[in-house]
């Protein structure tokens, strides 16, 4: 479970609800990294989904291929916008530490982005 169940753990108080599963929808982007839009379910209500975009180098595993995360590490960065932001204002920083050899996450905080109703 390559970087999205620890964080569900944390952000749901160290158990997963019973409700739906995760969503994982990964591709190729034209640059030759991959990116990953996920949605973790942390709580009942609205807010229970918290969307995550995870850009990396094509050589790393996906949250799809979670048994190769265990063969191959590399460093991560979690970035976080700021207040009346989104996860979309970090996709030029999330490729340029992609670029670098990073599995770079970022995700809409509550009430923002996709998150905003």
């Amino acid at each position: 479970r390559f970087m999205r169940e620890p964080m569900a753990l944390r952000c749901a108080g160290g158990a997963l609800p019973a409700e739906p599963r995760d969503r994982v929808h990964a591709a190729l982007t034209g640059s030759g990294l991959v990116w990953e839009e996920l949605q973790f379910h942390t709580e009942d209500g609205p807010q229970g989904w918290v969307p995550l975009r995870i850009v990396r180098p094509p050589t790393a595993p996906t949250a799809a291929t979670a048994a190769a995360a265990t063969q191959m590490r590399l460093p991560a960065v979690i970035l976080l916008h700021q207040t009346g932001g989104c996860k979309e204002t970090m996709l030029q920083m999330q490729m340029e530490y992609a670029r670098g050899g990073y599995v770079c996450a970022a995700m809409d905080s509550r009430y923002h982005g996709e998150r905003g109703s």
